[in-house]
């Protein structure tokens, strides 16, 4: 029942629906994109029907439907409706679904949702946490975040310790990296040295304040605060993940802020792949020549990829091909290199 949702121009879309010549199922995804739409169509104060076609776009980013079968489906039931519109009179526009372009599309996501290169990624997270004006968990999360960038697993950079920090580099146990940016090291340092987090406290007699808690006292850059269950040993991987779905809250709550529409999602997964698609890059430049599965041992290593596989196809499809090919839809992206 069409009650049950809530539309922008609900009674025009719910007109629509009466037209016989929709299916069951039809209806169905009609009423799925137009709640999907609600919330970009209030923004612009538009109908999706007088959307442009950069802010249609923008729809399809922000929903992510840019693989071939999603997007080619959502548009072909964006161009009905928006053609029933034109028919109408509701509005004067073009049908800019008509228009839009996969390809298009997803490139713009890997826009939104990765880096372009350090710099970028820098900027980022030194403009969520900029430097001395949080003393709590924010610098944690930031060393966190940028030990994923420079290419330390999320089990490594849990046990990258405070003496690993050199005058450029991090030297992990399994994996280390050079030529560090000095911004990114003097994160790392201060998170290292560290002893208490100024946590934000709300009570119903004070109303606001801090509270001093002291960090575990460990030989690692990441910490929490001490508590009974404290030990020696490192952070507890199920409390970075914690910090990660906190850092991508506040950034979403900045991007709507800032009144952008796709807030770049700091998983682990993005910002490590982020990392080795820059470093990748950059070898690329260096070196003259592109990374194919001709010159794998070259640069397997610094993309983090196993490279003991290549003489095993089965498992070098599973390790080093899809990097690669999302490696080079990056690329693509960004640089508008094939």
């Amino acid at each position: 029942m069409s009650e049950n949702y809530t539309w922008y121009n609900q009674e025009r879309k719910e007109l629509f629906l009466k037209n016989d010549d929709i299916s069951v199922a039809a209806d169905k995804m009609f009423r799925t994109i137009f709640t999907a739409s609600e919330d970009l169509e209030s923004f612009f104060d538009l109908d999706v029907s007088d959307f442009s076609l950069t802010q249609l776009q923008s729809l399809f980013v922000l929903r992510r439907w840019y693989n071939v079968s999603t997007f080619s489906a959502y548009r072909t039931y964006f161009k009905i409706y928006i053609a029933w519109c034109i028919d109408q009179g509701y509005t004067s526009n073009v049908n800019n679904a008509a228009h839009l372009n996969q390809k298009d599309v997803g490139k713009e996501v890997i826009r939104q949702e990765m880096f372009k290169d350090e710099e970028s990624f820098i900027q980022t997270i030194e403009q969520m946490y900029p430097v001395q004006h949080y003393d709590g968990v924010e610098y944690m999360l930031k060393a966190y975040l940028y030990l994923l960038w420079l290419g330390f697993s999320k089990g490594e950079a849990l046990l990258v310790r405070k003496d690993q920090l050199d005058d450029d580099a991090v030297l992990g146990d399994n994996w280390s990296a050079y030529n560090v940016d000095s911004r990114i090291l003097n994160a790392l340092r201060y998170a290292a040295e560290m002893t208490v987090f100024d946590i934000p406290i709300a009570n119903p007699v004070i109303k606001s304040g801090m509270t001093h808690r002291p960090l575990a006292d460990t030989p690692y850059i990441l910490r929490t605060t001490a508590n009974a269950r404290s030990t020696n040993g490192p952070l507890a991987w199920s409390c970075a993940s914690a910090w990660l779905a906190r850092v991508n809250r506040e950034q979403r709550e900045m991007q709507k802020a800032n009144r952008t529409y796709v807030p770049k999602n700091l998983a682990y997964s993005k910002v490590f792949l982020c990392g080795r698609y820059v470093a990748l890059y950059n070898w690329e430049q260096t070196k003259k020549h592109r990374a194919d599965a001709f010159n794998y041992d070259e640069w397997a290593s610094l993309a983090r990829v196993d490279y003991d596989v290549r003489n095993d196809k089965r498992k070098a499809k599973k390790s080093y091909y899809p990097f690669l090919s999302s490696y080079k839809e990056w690329r693509t992206a960004f640089y508008g290199e094939a």
